[in-house]
């Protein structure tokens, strides 16, 4: 038996869209759950997988390497030795 990967349905720039939503729709004090539900509804799974990347692209890198750099501090893989 052999699986096969389904495509996204949406673009790679309304995922990009879509996780800027939602980012901003929970970013600082309070969340907006009505925009956070907009954004997500009616995505297949897929389709959220696609989002969920986008999402991680934006945060994981923006949040952890912007946090290191405001207190002075490189990434590990740009550090000298």
């Amino acid at each position: 038996m052999t699986l096969t990967k389904k495509p996204t349905t949406i673009s790679a720039g309304l995922a990009k869209s879509k996780a800027d939503m939602i980012y901003r729709a929970l970013h600082g004090i309070g969340a907006n759950y009505n925009t956070v539900y907009n954004a997500l509804r009616g995505m297949g799974h897929n389709n959220y997988v696609a989002i969920y990347n986008a999402f991680c692209k934006r945060t994981c890198n923006e949040l952890f390497y912007g946090k290191q750099k405001r207190h002075g501090l490189e990434p590990v893989a740009t550090r000298s030795v």
